[in-house]
């Protein structure tokens, strides 16, 4: 994931938000086995798929208007 000038700001503090919450969990998983807790482990699967996605469909849409541009 490269963060060039024409990200916007959302796009920006999105990526920057999810990156430090991986952080943060990495360094508590030091601590108690975070991954395995349902409750954390459900939320996190399922904010990283829906990041994960929404940046794949941004990447496909991009694509797609170059594309048509052509």
């Amino acid at each position: 994931m490269k963060l060039s000038k024409k990200t916007s700001q959302d796009d920006r503090q999105l990526s920057i938000g999810f990156i430090f919450s991986l952080i943060a969990l990495l360094i508590n998983a030091t601590y108690i086995d975070v991954f395995e807790a349902s409750k954390v482990a459900y939320t996190f699967w399922t904010v990283a798929g829906l990041f994960v996605g929404y940046y794949s469909l941004k990447t496909l849409n991009t694509k797609s208007q170059i594309t048509n541009k052509l």
